[in-house]
């Protein structure tokens, strides 16, 4: 699992058939697909036997930093943590 940097994701190129899955190597769960037309970001995590996502925003189209992509996915995990206790 390589480190979802702005300058890999750029480099990726886009799948030929289907949708390729890239997993962050410092995120658990922060995914990047890469289909024909376009790359989407997501949060992703199993519940209850289910896979669960989170979109966070399609390249080109997002053009948020990476940083902050990070940062966003951080505090996903953190409100999930903090309901998941309050349960």
């Amino acid at each position: 699992m390589p480190k979802l940097t702005d300058t890999y994701v750029t480099k990726l190129p886009a799948a030929e058939t289907g949708t390729k899955k890239f997993w962050d190597s410092e995120i658990k769960g922060f995914v990047l697909f890469v289909g024909k037309r376009s790359k989407t970001w997501y949060f992703q995590k199993d519940v209850g036997g289910q896979t669960k996502r989170i979109l966070i925003g399609v390249i080109p189209s997002f053009q948020l930093w990476l940083h902050v992509r990070r940062r966003l996915v951080s505090r996903l995990i953190c409100r999930e943590a903090l309901a998941n206790k309050s349960r």
